[in-house]
């Protein structure tokens, strides 16, 4: 089936269980030897081109309710064309919907990797270290995930993020909202998980240290890219 994803974790995932994907956001990035011949259609949050979409002729759309927005799902739906909508909160639902595209698109490698997802249990706060790109992790009482910088905004428990971190043994901060803006003082309180993405905290990770934060960079896609990439990360970390 051709699919046209405007889920970057999702593209991967489809490319790498060899479903046709005939075009990305620009922030599609993975598998880079295969991503490049794939027609850029949009963002995340935006469309470049209806007709484009269109032209292409998928048998499937696909967003996800987080990442994107109900006016992009709603454009395409009202030209014709055959839409799905995952909703990943954390990884129980990662699961959920990879069985879902499993069957949506008659793909059994998606089903596989949905039930693997959902047997997955808590693992060592050691293992967290694998994730640690700068810094010596060092385990803490209050932990804030950073994903932004001017202003400051941190990841709430509630999401997958904040779900993949729990596997560990780390509780995030509490907070109404799902990436609340944080201030310097309450962020120095805490032990920072700077991602690497999508600010590039490494670059200025001793410039942090230096103004008073304490913390370390991990690799924001070991975390946060669900689907393909952080399951075979998870499945790195269980005993062979």
């Amino acid at each position: 089936m051709r699919v046209v994803s405007f889920v970057p974790s999702w593209t991967e995932t489809l490319i790498a269980s060899e479903v046709d994907v005939i075009g990305r956001t620009r922030f599609c990035i993975h598998p880079e030897s295969t991503i490049k011949s794939i027609p850029v259609l949009g963002g995340t949050k935006n469309i470049n081109s209806l007709e484009q979409i269109v032209q292409l002729k998928p048998d499937l759309v696909l967003f996800d309710k987080e990442e994107n927005n109900q006016e992009m799902y709603q454009m395409c739906l009202d030209r014709g064309l055959t839409c799905y909508a995952t909703h990943v909160v954390d990884i129980k639902s990662c699961g959920e919907e990879l069985i879902n595209l499993g069957k949506i698109l008659k793909n059994t490698t998606l089903t596989e990797w949905g039930n693997a997802y959902l047997t997955f249990k808590k693992i060592s706060a050691e293992q967290f270290k694998k994730c640690v790109i700068e810094g010596e992790f060092a385990p803490e009482q209050k932990y804030s995930y950073v994903i932004w910088k001017k202003p400051f905004m941190r990841v709430s428990p509630n999401t997958f993020i904040g779900d993949m971190l729990k596997l560990f043994g780390i509780t995030l901060e509490p907070s109404e909202k799902k990436y609340p803006e944080i201030s310097e003082e309450v962020l120095k309180k805490t032990f920072c998980l700077f991602s690497s993405e999508p600010f590039p905290f490494a670059k200025y990770y001793s410039e942090l240290i230096t103004e008073g934060y304490k913390g370390v960079v991990v690799d924001g896609e070991k975390i946060s890219w669900y689907g393909v990439r952080t399951l075979r990360f998870l499945q790195s970390l269980e005993p062979s």
